[in-house]
């Protein structure tokens, strides 16, 4: 019950935030303030929080509401509990307590939060596709929102990989938002976990989301951004990010785009340039093994059940024979000029960013873009050194 008593004093509307800081820094547990004096509380926060405090105070409720709450296979964990994610309890505003469907993974993982555009572009999409399924299914937990575009992708694609994957979300445990994703979300319980710090029966208020954003920034060693306008709403995640040191990377758009507006300005202020799944995991000293081919241009799938099967069109048929690129020639009319002159150069031998700025005129930030495309499409890979060659 101790993390209950958490919930409870938490909970109390109209005990303002520096309020129960106060009262956790004097009795130290929340059941301490249950159990205290009303004289006691009078001199330490007035005696209309004091009414406040007693006036919630009904044991029979907290515990018929922690009972409801394990039937549904929700738990709450406040951040007293050992089991609290230590990344995000050592944030500067870590939630008091977070209710949780599923099972969290342990802190020993390396966890990565995937975000973009919620009308993410196709190219986008794909890119998503990639980086979360080739993370995830090399043990990487895929942190996000849910939200549609990008967040719901990379939720989605690291179950599609056998991986582990977490949501955060902006209302109530018990209330899927968007209704769209109530069969992504059973499936995220299942293969990791949903989170929130809002009561069940909460809605989806507008201002719920950039508050939940610093969790799903506060979970993570590194942040993913693939896809943000200057004035895009996942914003406020990278620099919340930013704002706890935590390592942000970000997929190369289009310079001329205002979608990627707000991407390009995070790589113009120092922000590491992700073109691929490597660069994330050779940062943290992972290394990658090979996973079965898939093809991310695919449409995004819907989950229909809740036993792991991905719709028919995202499996290689098995009468079907994979072919690499290197069997095949390089069909140079489906390239754009400049991917021409990039894939040619990567042909005749293995090539770095800085070799290929050094030997075109092509813009350094574009031929980043141009890698990651060549890459999705499987003309080329990386290898060790950060260079490229024909795959």
């Amino acid at each position: 019950m101790k993390d209950y008593y958490m919930m409870w004093l938490s909970e109390i509307k109209g005990i303002k935030k520096e309020e129960l800081q106060l009262l956790i820094k004097e009795y130290e547990y929340p059941e301490n303030v249950w159990k205290a004096k009303r004289n006691e509380l009078d001199k330490l926060i007035g005696k209309d929080k004091t009414s406040l405090i007693f006036k919630s105070k009904n044991t029979s409720y907290l515990r018929k509401k922690a009972a409801e709450l394990e039937k549904n296979g929700v738990r709450y964990i406040s951040i007293q509990n050992s089991r609290y994610p230590y990344l995000l309890k050592n944030t500067y505003d870590p939630p008091w307590g977070l209710y949780i469907k599923g099972e969290m993974p342990s802190d020993d993982n390396l966890f990565i939060s995937i975000v973009g555009s919620r009308k993410c572009s196709d190219y986008s999409a794909e890119v998503a596709r990639k980086f979360s399924y080739e993370l995830a299914g090399n043990g990487v937990i895929i942190v996000s929102g849910m939200a549609e575009g990008i967040d719901s992708i990379a939720n989605q694609w690291a179950i599609e990989a056998g991986g582990k994957t977490i949501a955060v979300l902006g209302t109530g445990i018990d209330i899927c938002f968007p209704k769209s994703k109530k069969d992504l979300m059973e499936q995220i319980a299942f293969n990791g976990c949903v989170i929130t710090e809002y009561p069940p029966g909460t809605p989806g208020y507008k201002g719920n989301f950039p508050r939940r954003n610093r969790i799903i920034s506060g979970l993570s060693q590194g942040l993913l951004l693939i896809e943000a306008g200057r004035k895009s709403g996942t914003r406020t995640t990278v620099d919340s990010a930013l704002d706890e040191g935590r390592d942000v990377f970000v997929v190369p758009g289009d310079i001329l785009g205002e979608s990627y507006a707000g991407s390009n300005e995070y790589i113009s202020n120092g922000a590491h340039i992700a073109v691929s799944p490597e660069n994330i995991m050779e940062y943290y000293n992972y290394q990658m093994r090979p996973l079965e081919p898939r093809v991310y241009k695919a449409a995004e799938n819907s989950f229909n059940s809740y036993n792991n099967k991905i719709e028919t069109e995202f499996e290689i048929p098995k009468e079907e024979k994979i072919t690499t690129v290197s069997e095949n020639p390089v069909n140079y009319d489906d390239l754009s000029e400049n991917e021409m002159v990039i894939m040619k150069m990567i042909e005749k031998d293995s090539a770095d960013i800085e070799t290929i700025t050094q030997n075109t005129e092509i813009p350094v930030w574009e031929i980043q873009g141009i890698l990651t495309a060549l890459e999705i499409k499987g003309l080329i890979k990386q290898i060790s050194g950060n260079r490229y060659v024909k795959a």
